[in-house]
């Protein structure tokens, strides 16, 4: 993992690429108080905001989410994960490449502007780097919403590693709030979708049976083409696409 110089230095270089500028200069046209402008405030408890997410599979949730944090704040800054981090942290590779999520965050009404996730473990230089006063992150990341309940080894880690950013984030001033996660749909339920009707309309001839319950299991399911009407399923490698990714694991609040 690279440190935090090194990723410091990564974003003020994206800060100053020519795609930066010109997204500002469209924030500027369409916006009332883009980034480096005279600072402009509403009634909202905070100025700037901060969201991270993979945001792979852009879907309505993503949606809600961001629209859920823009009801805190002002501006709101988005940090798409890069490929990198994807492969690092879900161990596969993204479906969406980096630059096409990252124009989709970009296009989304409400977002001031779009920014890299070069560190998944890294919230605070970013943050304090573009001035926020407040980080978003999913309840699905509070201890509390796990009272009664046994955590999964994955799920533990999340809820520690969120509580480590809080904590740096209240030496710094800067606030942590947990909106709520989106039930309704996620990338995991539009996966299996697919996936269905690729059975019901015959197009996939060996999937078996299980996959249901292998998937639940967290097993890395990938469909490899064997031809263009035949599919066949392999647990075997992480480098054959699309793999299946671990179940309700949407990425957003990362």
């Amino acid at each position: 993992m690279e440190n935090h110089t090194q990723n410091s230095q990564r974003l003020n270089d994206y800060t100053q690429s020519l795609l930066f500028r010109k997204l500002t200069e469209m924030v500027a046209k369409t916006r009332s108080f883009p980034i480096g402008a005279q600072d402009f405030y509403t009634t909202k408890p905070y100025h700037r905001g901060y969201w991270t997410g993979a945001f792979d599979m852009f879907h309505y949730g993503h949606l809600q989410s961001i629209q859920n944090a823009l009801k805190y704040c002002d501006q709101l800054i988005v940090g798409v994960s890069t490929d990198d981090v994807i492969r690092d942290y879900k161990h596969r590779e993204p479906i969406i490449p980096f630059e096409q999520r990252l124009a989709i965050v970009s296009a989304i009404k409400g977002v001031s502007i779009a920014i890299p996730q070069y560190d998944l473990y890294d919230k605070m230089g970013p943050a304090e780097e573009l001035g926020c006063d407040v980080i978003f992150s999913c309840d699905e990341y509070l201890r509390s919403e796990y009272e009664g309940k046994e955590m999964t080894e994955k799920q533990l880690a999340g809820v520690e590693r969120w509580e480590t950013f809080e904590a740096q984030a209240k030496e710094g001033g800067i606030d942590v709030i947990y909106l709520p996660r989106t039930g309704e749909i996620s990338s995991t339920d539009i996966k299996m979708k697919i996936i269905e009707q690729y059975k019901n309309s015959n197009r996939v001839d060996t999937i078996s049976s299980n996959i249901k319950e292998e998937y639940t299991s967290g097993s890395s399911i990938s469909i490899l083409p064997t031809d263009p009407t035949s599919y066949s399923i392999t647990n075997e490698s992480l480098d054959i696409n699309p793999i299946v990714p671990p179940i309700l694991d949407d990425g957003m609040g990362q």
